[in-house]
């Protein structure tokens, strides 16, 4: 079997493909980079096991070496191994350079474009890249180095795009003051397609901008002005223990862990925050459904159950929620980012346990929970605002 050189987008649920979500499906071992949206890891089956190979601006970094050993590791011993990347793997995701070490180690491999963030992103913020009259193209270019745009691009035709290099912006728009009317238009948005996003814009000569570290892109031109303001909801992040079927549009879901049961009894509460994951359990333990011969819920779910073909409610003595072991993973800097992002979080089952871990930075947010995390974190924390998630 294949590697996988699969690109997830620039960050937007909306803008996965079904291609790659496809692969992702079916992987045994999914290598990811810092910028793919977490919420994609959803899709992957239960075992899969995920290697995080992230690198983040000023902090230490994973060689792109020691990324090419990782893969060829895993392809040896695994049959769908996908390399995930953030927005396409060809263009500045040097999925080039992966697909030649691949060749070179006789390893097949198949690619699956991604939705590029050098266009989705301006796009997404109404900054068109081309426009009739106006302009006729664009060039796309990496700011890593002022060198990259030691040219005279005539920005009078052209919308020019610069790439990771916003924590360099002060050099760049001192090479591109020296050669632009320095009233040309200037745009950069950070976090770009999330509704955690941000932009600025302004001309070479008064744009306001401090890089704090988020990625961002760079436009310049007659065209890099928005042409309308982009409305934005509610930026959610849910943390769960669990392994849901459910897909809550517009919310990014972090995949913190997974139950495990450790014996099936006849008579068994199922709360509806566990009710989908139950079912799937006694499938991959081959549990027949007709065992079942007393089980309740709450309200909510007992139309769960009633979808699932249970229509009889009896008393039950075990609580499902007691039956399961959560499997801890840990809560590395690649989602504490999107933690920080969020303006609202939400605590479904037993994902209170990262309460603590995380209190300084959500102290001042917006806080939901249900079930059983609304009942545990009710009587820990007087302070913050608690509803019925759902």
């Amino acid at each position: 079997m294949p590697v996988y050189i699969v690109g997830a987008g620039p960050g937007n649920e909306d803008l996965y493909t079904l291609g790659s979500i496809r692969i992702i499906e079916n992987a045994d071992v999914i290598i990811y980079d810092h910028l793919v949206n977490p919420s994609i890891l959803r899709f992957a089956k239960r075992d899969c096991i995920f290697v995080y190979v992230g690198k983040i601006p000023y902090k230490d970094k994973i060689s792109q070496d020691d990324i090419n050993k990782i893969i060829l590791k895993y392809s040896k011993i695994y049959k769908n191994v996908v390399r995930l990347k953030g927005g396409d793997p060809f263009v500045f995701g040097r999925g080039g350079e992966e697909v030649s070490f691949l060749i070179d180690n006789n390893i097949d491999f198949f690619i699956m474009p991604g939705v590029s963030s050098s266009i989705a992103v301006p796009e997404m913020d109404y900054i068109p890249l081309t426009y009739r009259g106006v302009n006729s193209g664009f060039i796309i270019t990496t700011g890593h180095s002022v060198e990259n745009i030691n040219q005279n691009f005539d920005l009078k035709r052209l919308s020019l795009v610069i790439m990771m290099g916003t924590h360099n912006l002060k050099e760049i728009i001192n090479k591109l003051s020296s050669i632009y009317d320095k009233n040309t238009y200037i745009s950069i948005i950070e976090n770009g397609t999330y509704d955690f996003s941000n932009v600025y814009s302004g001309t070479l000569n008064d744009i306001n901008f401090n890089y704090t570290g988020n990625p961002g892109i760079i436009i310049i031109g007659d065209l890099a002005k928005p042409l309308y303001k982009r409305k934005r909801s509610e930026n959610t992040v849910i943390l769960h223990c669990m392994d849901y079927n459910n897909v809550y549009p517009g919310m990014i879901k972090i995949r913190l862990g997974y139950p495990l049961l450790k014996g099936f009894h006849h008579s068994i509460f199922v709360g509806y925050e566990y009710v989908e994951s139950f079912f799937r359990l006694l499938k991959e333990n081959k549990i027949d459904i007709r065992r079942i011969t007393n089980i309740d819920s709450d309200d909510i779910g007992r139309n769960l159950l009633i979808k699932h073909g249970i229509f009889n409610f009896s008393r039950t003595e075990k609580n499902f929620s007691e039956l399961i072991d959560i499997k801890r993973i840990e809560l590395n800097d690649y989602y504490i980012d999107y933690i920080k992002k969020a303006e609202r979080i939400i605590f479904l089952d037993k994902s209170y346990i990262f309460y603590d871990e995380i209190y300084d930075i959500i102290k001042n947010k917006r806080i939901l929970a249900a079930g059983e995390s609304y009942a545990h974190l009710r009587n820990v924390s007087k302070e913050l605002v608690l509803g019925d998630a759902f």
